[in-house]
């Protein structure tokens, strides 16, 4: 029971960080034609619109992992997680390739 208790306080508090986060980065892509050239930003957001839906689907797959326990559960999730630093990476090379850099809210 404690340890129910405990593993579902951890999530909750990865979601809420990963619910920040993700509003943190909606909010720079939004405030992104302040800091680059606005085509520049269009073509970055084109190209990457798969990669950003893929990352979306694996992010969610991934939480729904956390609510199922056994082995194949493990091979699961270390597969998702390798996918999601892959498309991570991917969006990054993107971003350099076009020079778009993540504006501040200052």
């Amino acid at each position: 029971m404690r340890k129910n208790m405990v593993i579902g306080i951890a999530m909750a508090v990865g979601m809420l960080s990963f619910g920040a986060l993700t509003a943190s980065a909606a909010g720079s892509g939004m405030n992104m034609d302040n800091c680059a050239d606005k085509q520049v930003n269009q073509q970055f957001t084109q190209e990457t619109a798969g990669l950003v839906a893929a990352l979306n689907a694996r992010n969610d797959e991934l939480r729904s992992q956390n609510y199922t326990e056994g082995p194949a559960n493990l091979l699961k999730t270390d597969v998702l997680k390798k996918e999601v630093t892959e498309l991570k990476n991917q969006i990054n090379a993107a971003a350099l390739k076009h020079g778009v850099k993540m504006c501040s809210h200052s």
